[in-house]
């Protein structure tokens, strides 16, 4: 995305295979020998331009570089290259761009569904391209929470001690006097869950029968189902259940013992 008539604006997704943990990306461009001019300049706008390829290392938590030093009027190609400790992979789609001294606004990022626990802080990413430089502005059809919520210097808005209410679509907006453009994040927050309702019964000589089911899931499928259970006066074991099937089965229990049998979901 032209930014100004030296510097372009590169965005990316992460890939879908990563094949380990990404710890850098590598912004490859080079310049064409075709700029946005005419057959009657193009020689003009070609002077200068080098077909050598140039490489930037960018690190592996960023989707968004910067690429300063190109030239006015220029057509530019880009490609983006992520590496493990493995090595390096293969390029992905090459896109081109001309630098421009007039550049509409743009969003360099992409707009996704974020997931949060009720109580945590959440940032949605919102850098902008354009020339001259864009104006940007968050908006929520509820509202935003202004007394949590803050737009950081980067254009990222941030909210602290995300609260249920929070939840829904925020849409990030950049204008210029070339156009506008605009994003939107779905934020969804997720509580912990709640205490599972449990039926005890006696199945059979030193067992129990236990089923459990979670009424309130807080927003996300249980993963986990912790059966705790002592005698009164011993101590206390665990046993984990299948979140897929709600009962589980104690066995080789005292006899003649009363049980507790608590039970604690995972998320």
């Amino acid at each position: 995305m032209p930014n100004g008539a030296d510097s372009i604006l590169v965005a990316w997704r992460p890939p879908n295979q990563p094949n380990g943990v990404i710890t850098k990306y590598t912004v490859n461009h080079q310049c064409s020998s075709s700029g946005s001019a005419t057959k009657s300049n193009e020689a003009t706008v070609s002077r200068g331009c080098s077909n050598e390829i140039h490489r930037e290392t960018v690190p592996g938590n960023r989707l968004v570089h910067e690429v300063r030093r190109v030239v006015d009027g220029h057509r530019y190609e880009f490609w983006v290259t992520a590496s493990t400790h493995a090595g390096e992979g293969l390029g992905g789609i090459h896109a081109t761009t001309v630098a421009s001294v007039r550049a509409p606004a743009r969003v360099a990022a992409f707009g996704e569904q974020v997931r949060c626990i009720s109580g945590t802080t959440v940032t949605m990413a919102c850098p902008s391209a354009g020339s001259p430089a864009p104006v940007r502005e968050w908006s929520r059809y509820a509202g935003l929470p202004d007394d949590r919520a803050r737009v950081m210097p980067d254009g990222a808005l941030k909210i602290d001690n995300v609260q249920p209410s929070d939840a829904g679509n925020y849409v990030c907006t950049v204008r210029n006097a070339g156009g506008r453009d605009e994003i939107q994040w779905s934020v969804v927050v997720v509580r912990t869950p709640g205490p599972p309702v449990l039926i005890v019964s006696p199945e059979a000589s030193l067992a129990l029968r236990v089923e459990w089911r979670v009424p309130d899931d807080g927003g996300l499928l249980v993963s986990a189902v912790m059966v705790a259970y002592r005698p009164t006066r011993g101590n206390w074991q665990q046993q984990q259940a299948d979140p897929d099937i709600p009962v589980v089965h104690l066995t080789g229990l005292q006899c003649g013992a009363v049980y507790q049998v608590p039970s604690t979901p995972a998320i």
